[in-house]
């Protein structure tokens, strides 16, 4: 059990909604009693019975009579404890005031809601669990609230209050039960057609408290069962609903006993409601109609009888519901008239449903109309023809026909119509047809002919004219055989029922005996041919030898072939053989082994040309040394024999430079290789000559100067004249590369180009520089001075005495500076003294 006061209190601990939550609630209408007169002390509960969740009010005051009295501003002592052997219920609600039989305090008219902590832990002389008088007046009346919690469910409670400064002391006795309810039913339409949806909804309130219901509703029709359901569409305060939606269910007629049975939580061992006590709804009325359904029907269509009877009728009903078992029967199904036609009117009647959900249908009416068709009846032909010999065709003679069918009293007659015989073809019983007749009469229209009306009738072999020959010729090696022809009666081919015997292929042939099977249509015969086959000329093919001589021996070859392009031996080619160069021409022959060919004689022509020895040369390829030259080859022939003694060389023999084109001669000795020539191309390439230079090493001195040299041959010859070394020739200094040229005047060495180096140094000119010693005189004076060279030219251009200019007295040391202008003179300076006094 647990507690928690209501007013001006500091903590509340409040959780959400939920299953035995705890609804507060106001005490402000509450009548509290005065404090005087003064009387015995009593506690009061606003009821004696209270559901989980409920919230009990209980009120100390004085009441007339004796006894101990609470006092105004007095500090009570209340506790609610169990007076029953039950145990508590596991899992209490917790955080929400003091549990179990712990008290709690209130004082007349002061106190604040704080944390209990079971005793004076403060050590102010009052318990820590601060509960406030509801109506918060000093006047002896202490009223405060206390919450039923489901571990006390069921119990037999006591409440006690006990003043802690009179003494006083009272009680009273309470019990804690489930909640009571009420189930309202209601639908979402008082009438509904059967198989439409209609919704059934109890609505179950609680008497006391907000917690929503809890538990199973069940809807029931009378003391049928509609459905049972555990979790509610929808809850609200102290209030759940749950909805049943059903169709077929409700059959037709009116359902005056429909409720609604809410049953609550029990505990599963003693039976007892655990929150919400059971109610039951107020028996509503809901009326269902039948539902009206569509039927249609066919009808089998049937050949005119004469009679209007409707035969194989299917009914087929629109709007019944699975599964329900729902058909119909009627008594009569007629057309509208016996004539034949197409949808023509077809009535139903006595009409009825039947089947054990039929009192939840309806049918607008008991006669049904529809369509079908009678067709018109098919008469045949009784008949008989003619039997004929085959003669291709397939008419008949002799027709008789005659109706049969006709129903009395129509009147029916039968016009025209041709009978033919299936096939043009000879045999008994053959199928004879009879078609394209017409019917007339008053009744034709509820008749039709059969197309095809047939008898039989038979057909007899004819003789077919047979034609057969023999045969004569030279052999082919084809089988030959009689020929012939067979011809019909229409002129039709018919050889292939002629078997014209056995065929021959070799000479000299034999006799074939011919029949003729007629088959179907004709009668047989027979008869016997003579095939002559004399001997034919064998195809000799001789191909002669030719080749080139090659030491070997060779023959002609050849094919003796017939008139198939078979191989055939008996052809002598041996007196073809030869092995020496030369013509030959040989007589073959052929002895036929077959006996279908004639013995016969063939020349072949064969030849064995001269080969070609192998010329093998190699030209002679070197540098001029002035000695003489040749080529050196061989020639081999096709067994590899040396035949080189037939080869002349002599002609390739040089010995200046050069290249040769020589032309060598083979001379064949042996009659078997052919004479011939072959070119060798033989080179003897022009010597370098020994080039020897000399660069001229000076200092200019105005003359001419040039580099020496020589050219020397391989055999030490003087080859200088060929030398131009007139490029080398220079007067001026200077560093020359010049290239010397080597022309050859023997026609054996390369002309050639070779560098040589010569260097003319520049020389030193002659300065010759006189200073000068005078007194000042205020004029400006210069030292004098010469430059000379090699060849006593005047150089003295390039001689600078500006430095030696001088006005003022004293005495000076110059540098003089010659610059050359003609590049063979080196630059210089020179010093001179100078004095002014």
């Amino acid at each position: 059990m647990k507690f928690k006061k209501l007013f001006a209190r500091k903590k509340s601990n409040r959780r959400e909604p939920r299953a035995n939550a705890f609804v507060l609630e106001s005490m402000e209408p509450r009548l509290l009693l005065s404090a005087t007169p003064m009387t015995a002390a009593v506690v009061t509960t606003d009821h004696l019975d209270y559901a989980p969740g409920e919230t009990a009010v209980i009120t100390t005051s004085n009441q007339a009579g004796d006894g101990l009295q609470f006092t105004s501003g007095e500090l009570v002592h209340f506790q609610v404890t169990r007076t029953d052997s039950m145990a508590d219920y596991i899992g209490s609600t917790s955080d929400v005031g003091p549990a179990g039989n712990e008290a709690w305090y209130v004082t007349d008219g002061v106190g604040g809601f704080v944390a209990h902590l079971g005793s004076d832990v403060s050590g102010d002389g009052i318990a820590d669990w601060i509960a406030p008088d509801n109506d918060l007046t000093v006047n002896s009346s202490i009223s405060t609230t206390w919450f039923v919690e489901e571990q006390y469910r069921n119990s037999s409670l006591l409440v006690t209050a006990a003043g802690q400064e009179s003494g006083a002391v009272a009680t009273q006795a309470f019990t804690d039960v489930a909640v009571n309810t009420t189930t309202v039913l209601t639908s979402s339409t008082p009438t509904t057609i059967y198989g439409d949806i209609v919704t059934f909804t109890a609505t179950v309130t609680a008497a006391a408290g907000t917690d929503a219901p809890t538990g199973t509703v069940e809807f029931w029709d009378g003391s049928a069962l509609m459905g049972a359901f555990t979790v509610p569409d929808s809850t609200g305060v102290g209030t759940s609903t749950w909805s049943i939606t059903v169709n077929q269910y409700l059959i037709e007629g009116p359902h005056p006993n429909l409720h609604a049975v809410f049953i609550g939580a029990a505990d599963p061992v003693t039976g007892d409601k655990l929150f919400f006590n059971d109610s039951t709804s107020a028996s509503i009325t809901h009326t269902v109609t039948p539902k009206q359904l569509t039927a249609s029907f066919t009808v089998n269509d049937k050949a005119y009888d004469g009679s209007t009877a409707a035969t194989g009728v299917i009914v087929t009903l629109t709007g019944v519901l699975a599964p329900d078992d729902v058909s119909v029967v009627f008594s009569t199904a007629t057309f509208s008239d016996a004539n034949a036609g197409s949808n023509k009117t077809v009535t139903l009647t006595g009409v009825t449903l039947v089947g054990t959900e039929r009192l939840n249908y309806s049918l607008a009416s008991s006669t049904l109309t529809g369509t079908g068709n009678i067709t018109a009846k098919e008469l045949t032909v009784n008949l008989t023809v003619d039997n004929k010999v085959y003669d291709g065709t397939t008419t008949t003679s002799g027709v008789i026909a005659t109706l049969a069918g006709v129903i009395a009293p129509d009147v029916v007659g039968l016009s025209g119509g041709t009978a033919t015989f299936s096939d043009a073809n000879a045999g008994s019983g053959k199928l004879v047809s009879f078609t394209g007749a017409t019917l007339t009469g008053t009744d034709k229209e509820n008749y039709t002919l059969a197309p095809v009306n047939t008898t039989t009738a038979d057909i007899a072999k004819a003789d077919a004219t047979v034609n057969v020959s023999g045969y004569t010729g030279v052999y082919d090696a084809a089988a030959h055989g009689a020929t012939g022809s067979a011809t019909g009666v229409l002129g039709e081919d018919l050889s292939a029922g002629l078997n014209l015997g056995a065929s021959f292929a070799n000479a000299p042939g034999g006799t074939a005996d011919w029949s003729f099977s007629g088959g179907t249509n004709y009668n047989e015969t027979n008869g016997s041919v003579a095939i002559v086959i004399t001997k034919a000329n064998a195809v000799l093919s001789l191909t002669g030898y030719y080749g080139t001589y090659d030491g070997s021996v060779h023959q002609a070859t050849g094919t003796a072939t017939g008139v198939l392009g078979e191989s055939l031996v008996g052809l002598n080619l041996s007196v073809t053989s030869h092995s020496n160069a030369g013509s030959y021409v040989d007589t073959v022959t052929f002895t036929d082994v077959t006996g279908n060919y004639r013995d016969t004689v063939k020349n072949v022509k064969s030849t064995i040309s001269k080969a070609n020895a192998v010329i093998s040369l190699t030209g002679y390829v070197g540098t001029y040394d002035g000695a003489s030259h040749q080529a050196t080859g061989t020639a081999t022939g096709v067994l590899g024999e040396d035949l080189s003694a037939g080869m002349d060389l002599s002609v390739t023999s040089h010995t200046n430079a050069g290249v040769y084109i020589d032309t060598v001669t083979f001379t064949d000795v042996t009659g078997n290789y052919k004479h011939t020539v072959k070119n060798v191309k033989s080179t003897i390439n022009k010597a370098n000559a020994v080039i020897s230079l000399t660069g001229y090493v000076g200092t200019y001195d105005g003359a001419a100067h040039q580099a020496t040299g020589t050219a020397t041959g391989v055999l030490g010859e003087d080859l200088s004249a060929g030398l131009d070394l007139s490029v080398t020739s220079h007067t001026n200094a200077g560093t020359y590369i010049d290239t010397v040229t080597f022309t050859d005047v023997t026609g054996n060495y390369k002309n050639t180009l070779k560098n040589v180096k010569s260097t003319i140094n520049k020389a030193n000119a002659i300065i010759t520089v006189t200073g000068y010693d005078v007194l000042f005189d205020g004029a400006a004076h210069t030292a004098t001075g010469t430059a000379t060279g090699v060849l006593g030219e005047d150089l003295s251009a390039g001689l600078d005495l500006s430095s030696t200019t001088h006005t003022a007295v004293g005495t000076y040391l110059d540098t003089v500076t010659f610059t050359d202008v003609t590049g063979n003179y080196k630059n210089t300076v020179k010093n001179v003294s100078n004095r002014i006094r």
